[in-house]
């Protein structure tokens, strides 16, 4: 009787103390797949491409292993919290400016590759004169 009664007691407080009321998924894993779903917007804003837009959200999910109702269950948990909400955000601009910055180096880095493969055709670069530079007449 005293256990039965304990038991019920913790489980008053725990939902009191919101326990109970956990989103499906953790914080950081709806940041992740929030900022993921902003890129497969954009794309699909760009591209205007739904089949293979339908085919990004479904590896999405199958990554993160969500459905709908977790991901909106979450959305309904996280966003009313208005101080918490605008520092994911920032987290979540950060993160495309850390990523954007990986790109830019890889980038940088093929672009560097392609200049310097590029043979130099020292033909035409014989038959170039510099500016100011005087023709020889005969």
């Amino acid at each position: 009787m005293i256990r039965t009664s304990v038991i019920g007691i913790f489980i008053l407080i725990s939902a009191g103390c919101g326990y109970f009321d956990r989103p499906p998924l953790d914080e950081e894993t709806y940041m992740q797949i929030r900022s993921e779903l902003e890129i497969i917007y954009m794309i699909h804003s760009y591209t205007g491409d739904t089949e293979t837009t339908a085919e990004m959200l479904a590896d999405l999910k199958a990554h993160y292993g969500f459905s709908i109702d977790d991901f909106m269950e979450s959305y309904r948990f996280y966003q009313p919290q208005l101080g918490e909400e605008i520092a994911r955000q920032e987290r979540m601009i950060m993160a495309y400016n850390e990523e954007r910055k990986r790109i830019d180096e890889v980038i940088k880095g093929i672009v560097t590759d392609v200049e310097l493969s590029r043979p130099v055709d020292t033909e035409s670069l014989r038959n170039q004169r510099a500016i100011g530079e005087q023709e020889d007449l005969p």
